[in-house]
């Protein structure tokens, strides 16, 4: 945080986001790894698991020289990103699947609880006490519409 409290020079380094957020993911994998009891047989689908999450949250290279302004360039760009950003999403989607072939129910079972307690976690330090609270899930376009959830 800044001296004043709001953000710094450096983004959200308050928020405790510091770092490359592809290295806290590995870390996290990592110990994941060994709470769920990753056999040799399995690590080959735990491998492409990690590698593709991993990959979906690393931040794209920049380019090293800024390409020359054109009509519709920076559409382009947003669409080129959403295509990349959904090919990697494919890639995770499909070994996540291989991978939970390849684990045990009891695994699956330590995977749910790891996965809970990081959820817990994040939400604790990132304002789970905002939001929709006792309202329950914020509606989908399909719930009913009452006077205190009507569509804009």
């Amino acid at each position: 945080m800044g001296p004043r409290g709001g953000m710094d020079r450096h983004g959200m380094r308050g928020h405790g986001m510091q770092g490359d957020p592809a290295m806290r993911l590995a870390k996290r994998l990592s110990a994941m790894e060994t709470l769920i009891g990753i056999r040799s047989d399995q690590l080959d689908a735990w491998r492409a698991f990690t590698a593709a999450s991993v990959d979906m949250v690393s931040r794209p290279p920049r380019p090293d020289k800024k390409p020359e302004p054109e009509a519709f360039g920076m559409a382009d760009r947003i669409a080129d990103m959403a295509i990349a950003r959904a090919e990697k999403a494919k890639a995770l989607k499909e070994a996540t699947a291989a991978l939970r072939q390849k684990l045990t129910p009891e695994q699956l079972e330590r995977v749910k609880t790891v996965e809970a307690e990081m959820r817990d976690r994040f939400m604790s330090r990132h304002g789970g006490g905002h939001g929709w609270g006792e309202r329950g899930p914020r509606p989908g376009p399909d719930a009913p519409q009452g006077p205190d959830r009507q569509r804009l």
